[in-house]
């Protein structure tokens, strides 16, 4: 009875998220909400909004899943050793592309969407967090396949 409860409000509230994203999206690619035109103005346009929406969806999704393995823990501590284990892999990735990332401005970024140091330095964490994971993915499964063609 309880895990038809949360299938059905996890479906319904991804049915939403997925709207609301799909709204936002199109918002960013007919430029509803205009730019700022003052330099100091901290309004980014339609742009502020979607990294906005992404980065409320990021910490709920990390928020989400912490509890998650909270709850694991206190239901059947064996069997989530191993979401933890993904849980400080995933932390220890971010904090590597964090170190090497970088705030500057590239000479080829627009200047019409101001930008503050913070947002272009999380953008670059994000970025190279996916280059990693998409490194390892790719080596784990060439690594997997000359293993079994080993063996």
């Amino acid at each position: 009875m309880e895990t038809s409860f949360i299938q059905k409000i996890s479906k319904y509230l991804l049915i939403v998220l997925f709207v609301v994203s799909g709204a936002l999206a199109l918002m960013f690619y007919l430029q509803v909400v205009p730019l700022g035109e003052e330099a100091d103005q901290m309004e980014h346009g339609t742009t502020g909004l979607l990294l906005g929406w992404t980065y409320g969806l990021f910490f709920v999704a990390a928020a989400l899943a912490i509890l998650a393995f909270i709850y694991g823990i206190i239901i059947d501590p064996k069997s989530s050793i191993s979401t933890g284990i993904m849980l400080v892999g995933l932390l220890i990735v971010c904090l590597i592309a964090y170190a090497l990332s970088s705030d500057a401005m590239d000479s080829i970024m627009p200047t019409l969407v101001q930008t503050t140091p913070g947002e272009l330095k999380w953008s670059d964490t994000g970025l190279k967090s996916l280059y990693i994971i998409l490194g390892v993915a790719v080596a784990s499964i060439l690594g997997l396949g000359i293993y079994q063609k080993l063996k």
